[in-house]
């Protein structure tokens, strides 16, 4: 526990001095991150680790996190609400003219996916936006509307900055405000396990989504009484 805290300290005050730096933000490989652009950020791909089933999110869990959430309904919520199904997550920003809207594309790709093969109520979607004060709940009601996303299987969050920032610092997102109102951004969909670990990372846009489908069903069928 000491450990996440830890990690989560170090690397939220090295995104905060890259989001703050006159310095253009670049991932992993060296790819500068352009005006939503094709920004991937690092690729995690933790599908190597079995992880057990546990009554409280693990060691390593996302749901050790206490930041506040509003859902698009307006509910009070932290993560750990999200515990016990698997969870396919993305950072954006409702006024995102390219690479989100493209996300969300590939998150319904995925979705669509998931019902040809029964699982449409094994897996949850949600979208944790990076611009909480233009993300209020009522913007995220209607972009949840306008997209129909129906709440049974979507949720869509908004909170302070300092929570979305250590959610992003966490799943290797990195974003930065390029304007008054665009962002650079990673492009990055992450499985989450019902204990609340990171499964699986697809990055990018428009990519085959096999694997992605593949960690789903074997987090679900691990993860099934």
């Amino acid at each position: 526990m000491e450990h996440l805290k830890t990690t989560i300290i170090l690397i939220s005050l090295a995104l905060a001095g890259a989001c703050d730096s006159g310095h253009d933000s670049r991932n992993s490989s060296g790819e500068q991150n352009d005006h939503d652009a094709h920004a991937t950020g690092a690729e995690h791909k933790h599908d190597g680790h079995d992880s057990m089933q546990h009554d409280e999110p693990t060691e390593m869990s996302l749901y050790h996190l206490t930041s506040q959430w509003m859902t698009q309904d307006g509910e009070a919520v932290t993560l750990q609400d999200l515990k016990g199904k698997v969870q396919v997550l993305a950072m954006v920003y409702t006024t995102c003219q390219y690479a989100c809207p493209r996300i969300v594309a590939d998150l319904k790709d995925i979705q669509s996916k998931l019902q040809d093969k029964g699982l449409a109520k094994d897996a949850h979607f949600v979208l944790v936006s990076i611009d909480p004060k233009v993300d209020t709940v009522g913007r995220l009601k209607k972009f949840a509307d306008d997209n129909d996303m129906n709440p049974a299987e979507w949720t869509l969050l908004t909170g302070k900055e300092s929570g979305s920032l250590e959610l992003a610092a966490l799943l290797g997102v990195k974003y930065k405000k390029t304007s008054a109102s665009d962002y650079a951004h990673s492009n990055i969909i992450t499985i989450i396990n019902p204990e609340g670990e990171i499964a699986y990372q697809q990055v990018g846009l428009g990519g085959d989504p096999t694997q992605t489908i593949d960690v789903i069903l074997r987090e679900v069928t691990k993860h099934s009484p």
